[in-house]
């Protein structure tokens, strides 16, 4: 009886996105990395985050907007060579588990990616032979 008066006033909290929280912020991660590994950031790319992470299921401690930028001041530091670009990148796979979540991940970013024209395509084709195996 008591469990069902708690679920009733937490609401429903099953995630609709079908990720972990942990899933989410690799994917908030990865995005933040396709939006600064071209080294142009356009507003609209910006736009395009910010509403891809909109429509994920946060559940953290922490606010979205205090872990962005905890994550733009991470990727900064790891983006700044190619070999320190695909350590994060395999990093970030790790955190998604499974080929499920890599591969929702890889349409999330793609969303993204698809502003920054040929660089962008080499990104996600390089992103893609990390995180999907």
């Amino acid at each position: 009886m008591f469990d069902s008066i708690i679920k009733f006033l937490k609401g429903d909290k099953t995630p609709k996105d079908g990720l972990t929280q942990k899933q989410r912020e690799a994917i908030v991660d990865l995005l933040i990395v396709a939006m600064y590994a071209d080294k142009n950031s356009v507003l609209a790319e910006n736009d395009t985050v910010i509403a891809q992470i909109e429509k994920l299921d946060w559940d953290s401690g922490i606010s979205i907007e205090l872990y962005i930028d905890t994550s733009t001041s991470r990727v900064r530091n790891a983006i700044k060579d190619e070999a320190g670009t695909e350590k994060f990148i395999l990093e970030i796979g790790s955190r998604l588990e499974t080929r499920a979540a890599a591969e929702k991940a890889m349409g999330i970013c793609s969303t993204v990616v698809k502003m920054s024209g040929k660089n962008g395509e080499d990104f996600l084709r390089k992103t893609e032979s990390l995180l999907i195996r």
